[in-house]
This record gives structure tokens, C-alpha cells and sequence, in this order.
């Protein structure tokens, strides 16, 4: 627990850190509405939720107890955030190749990949100065709609913060942080914190026989010891029930009005455990 707490502190950006990437989305929303006067160029995601890893080298440690204290290494990359940027109301039939086109005149021209064929097409770019990463996209509005949510859970359950941190640290230490190479994204890590919160102190109690009924009996249990802010036992069930327990393919999650779990569409069994 004291060690999370620990690394929450050292995890958590500076004024300089903050400051580097506010001009960073200032350059782009100068660019964007040079071509696009009438866009809306709207940040999202982490940095707007304040849950970003910052642009430093980031130690690893032997012992999550240890850290900040011994054995410390360092890495040869930086484990930060992107910085997530949709773009609203571009005129153009093809928005991506278009403000490709300009970003590619900046000097220092930045390191830049085209996603073209996800779901979410977008501009991958890497600011050479800094390292940091910006990820654009366009006329997708559920982006800023659900940093507004993430916020409001924030305020829910003060949990979120270190444990969200220590996972995508640990996910960006073993490159399975990008969603388009196989990794999972930061919303979705939240939403199985938010998820996994909601069973522990909320009112969530599953319809279905699930195996998720144990977690809730152990965080039950903690409760009556009370051990409700054990941030370490917190992050061992999150481990435990989404890397064993959870049956992702028959079963979905939602974080509406107090949390539900629920079959999905054409799923093979009815009576599956999670």
C-alpha cells in the first residue's frame, strides 16, 4: 500500500512536464486551424484526466516495496503517456494524408506514422525534441465524452489514481501499452478498475453464478477488516481476476449506473463463469 502510494508520487509530472505538453497541443491546434480555421481541435485522455506517465526515464525496481529506494535501473526508453487529440469538423475527405502533409514541413519535422485501417484511423506522431508522442484523430467524439466519465469516477473512487498508474507502468515496461500492436489502452484499463471498484465497494451484484461473486466475498471480508484502502490487496484481485478468472470472450462489462456484468451477443453459453 505505502509503496504504491510511493510511486504515485514519484510517478506524478511536474509543472515543467505539464507546461512541455501544453505547448506541445498549443503547436498542434496552431497547425490544425491554420489549415482547418473552422475545426475544433479538443485534447483528450490521459493528460486531461491527469492520469499520464510522465516524459522522464523511469526506473525499475526489483520489489514494487523497494522502489524509490534501491536497485534502481534504468531503462533506454521513455515510458510516458501519448498525448490524445481529436480533431472536430476537418473539411477535407482526407484528413489524415492533409495535415500529414503540413506536420511534414514543421522543422523539426516530427517522427510520424499513418494508422489508416484501424477502427479509429490515426496520425501517430513522435515530437523529436521531446520523445512525447501525439496520437490525432478525427471526427471521433466519444474520445473527449469518455475522459469526462473517467473524471467523474476519479471523484468516485480516490483508488483509481495509484492503482491506474502502476498498471500502465507495468503494461508500457513490457510494450503492451499500444492498443494497434496488441496491447490494451489506458480507457479500457479504467474501465476494469472502475469495474473491478464497483463490485468491491459498490452495489454491484451480478445476476449470474460468476466467479466474480468470490472477489466481491473477499472485498466483503476486507471490509469487515477494515482493509477498504488496501491499495496493494486491491492490485493483486486486479491481477488475479482479470489474468485468471475473467472469461473476456462470453462476458462484457459495463460501468453504467452502479456497474453490471452481462452475456454478449451471440456468446455460446448462457452459464459460463467469468
Amino acid at each position: 500500500h505505502d509503496a504504491i502510494l510511493a510511486f504515485e508520487g514519484f510517478i506524478s509530472p511536474t509543472a515543467a512536464e505539464r507546461r512541455m505538453r501544453v505547448s506541445l497541443i498549443s503547436g498542434i491546434i496552431n497547425t490544425v486551424q491554420t489549415l482547418w480555421p473552422e475545426a475544433m481541435v479538443i485534447p483528450f485522455g490521459s493528460f486531461i484526466s491527469g492520469l499520464f506517465l510522465p516524459n522522464r526515464y523511469a526506473p525499475i525496481t526489483f520489489a514494487l516495496a523497494a522502489l524509490l529506494i534501491e536497485h534502481q535501473l534504468f531503462v533506454n526508453q521513455l515510458l510516458c503517456s501519448d498525448i490524445d487529440i481529436v480533431v472536430i469538423g476537418a473539411p477535407s475527405h482526407d484528413p489524415i494524408h492533409d495535415l500529414a502533409r503540413v506536420l511534414r514541413n514543421q522543422q523539426p519535422a516530427p517522427k510520424m506514422t499513418l494508422i489508416t485501417r484501424a477502427r479509429v484511423p490515426l496520425i501517430k506522431l513522435v515530437d523529436r525534441p521531446t520523445g512525447c508522442q501525439i496520437d490525432i484523430s478525427f471526427n471521433v467524439p466519444n474520445g473527449p465524452e469518455n475522459t469526462k466519465l473517467v473524471r467523474h469516477f476519479l471523484q468516485m473512487y480516490h483508488q483509481i489514481r495509484p492503482l491506474a498508474l502502476v498498471i500502465k507502468f507495468f503494461l508500457a515496461q513490457r510494450q503492451l501499452n499500444e492498443v494497434y500492436t496488441g496491447g490494451i489502452g489506458s480507457y479500457a484499463i479504467l474501465l476494469l478498475l472502475i469495474s473491478l471498484l464497483q463490485v468491491c465497494f459498490g452495489s454491484l451484484s451480478p445476476s449470474l453464478p460468476l466467479r466474480i461473486n468470490v472477489l466481491k466475498d473477499r472485498c466483503e471480508y476486507q471490509q469487515r477488516k477494515g482493509q477498504t484502502d488496501d491499495l496493494g490487496q486491491l492490485l493483486l484481485e486486479f491481477f488475479d481476476f482479470y489474468g485468471r478468472h475473467f472469461n473476456y470472450y462470453n462476458v462484457g462489462i459495463s460501468v453504467r449506473d452502479g456497474g453490471s456484468y452481462y452475456i454478449k451477443v451471440g456468446a455460446l453459453s448462457q452459464t459460463t463463469n467469468i
